[in-house]
Parts: C-alpha cells; structure tokens; sequence
C-alpha cells in the first residue's frame, strides 16, 4: 500500500510469474528514476521479463497543474535523462509532466508501450482526490492498494 496527495502511484504486474510492484514517482522519485528502477528490480526478483509486465500510473498533478521551481529543472537536466522535453514554462510557471517523465522511464526500462496504462486525473483539479497542491498540508491521501491471491 502507498499513499499520495498528489505523486504518481505505480504499479506494474507480472502475470506470468505472478509478482506486483509498486512505487511513489515524486519529483524527487521521477527524477531518481524510480519507474525505471522498479522494473530492474522486478527482473532481479521475480525474473520478470519486462516485455509482459503491465504497468499503472494512477491519477496525480497533471502536467499542466504541477508547478516546480525551476531548481527541479535544474536538477532533472543533471540527472543525465532526457527530462527537459517533459518541462515547459505557462504563465502558472515550470510544470513537470510527471506522467510522460515516468511513462519513458517504464518503457526504458523495457515495458512495452501498449502495455502502459496512465489514469490521465489531475489531483489538483478533480476533487474526489486529496491534493496538497490545493488543499495543503492537512489534506489526507488516497492509497494504492494492490495484492496478489493464491491460485
């Protein structure tokens, strides 16, 4: 289980060696390549093969609601990907496009990408979620919550 108020929650599946896993792709997160580090570590535990895995990214600050400073586009273009196509600067100021950065960070890790799901809800806009971009910090969460059954 995760819990977010307005990152992305991902989750990618194995359905032939029945494995989940899950990660929480803040800024911080995205730009640590989480997405991608996920699926190596998949291949690691569970031998997943990274063609067959399906992977989520549930709802989060979308991509023209997410302002950063321009300190995290900084640091984004030192972390050697190719992150400045997912920022762009709007009269709100930098947004970070957190479902593309960590789309391309899934299929660079092997996920095909058909594959890959994207919920596409903004946080911040669609009130049936928390969002501590419009509520601040003592809104609640919204939980991902995945499992697997024994067969």
């Amino acid at each position: 289980m995760l819990l977010s108020a307005d990152c992305p929650l991902i989750l990618v599946f194995d359905p032939v060696h029945p494995a989940i896993g899950v990660a929480h792709a803040s800024w911080r997160g995205t730009i640590g390549r989480i997405a991608r580090r996920l699926v190596e570590r998949m291949v690691i535990e569970f031998h997943s093969d990274p063609a067959r895995l399906l992977a989520g990214i549930g709802p989060s600050a979308g991509p023209d609601r997410y302002v950063v400073g321009e300190e995290v586009r900084r640091l984004a273009a030192a972390a050697g990907e190719e992150y400045e196509r997912h920022f762009r600067t709007t009269c709100r100021g930098v947004t970070f496009d957190l479902w593309s950065a960590n789309r391309d960070l899934l299929i660079a890790g092997g996920v095909h990408p058909d594959r890959i799901e994207v919920a596409g809800l903004c946080t911040i806009q669609d009130t049936r979620f928390f969002s501590y971009r419009r509520e601040g910090p003592g809104t609640g969460r919204f939980a991902l919550v995945a499992g697997l059954t024994a067969s």
